[in-house]
């Protein structure tokens, strides 16, 4: 997917993505970069999430944010 400032979709797509993929594959996951606003100036990111697993079962994600 590519990184598109100007689409409607880019931040609902993020919030789906970053929890539903890795719940759904148990797989790491790297997020297209995204805008986070701020209080001064928008800062380009990207998350790198991975899921918490036990057993074979999904508890959960743990991640990090990524300034780029």
């Amino acid at each position: 997917m590519i990184y598109e400032p100007d689409s409607v979709d880019t931040e609902t797509d993020y919030t789906q993505d970053y929890y539903t993929i890795p719940a759904q594959t148990h797989q790491k996951l790297l997020t297209n970069p995204y805008v986070e606003p701020s209080q001064s100036v928008p800062v380009l990111m990207a998350s790198t999430i991975v899921p918490i697993l036990y057993q074979g079962t999904f508890l959960g994600i743990t991640g990090v944010d990524v300034t780029l």
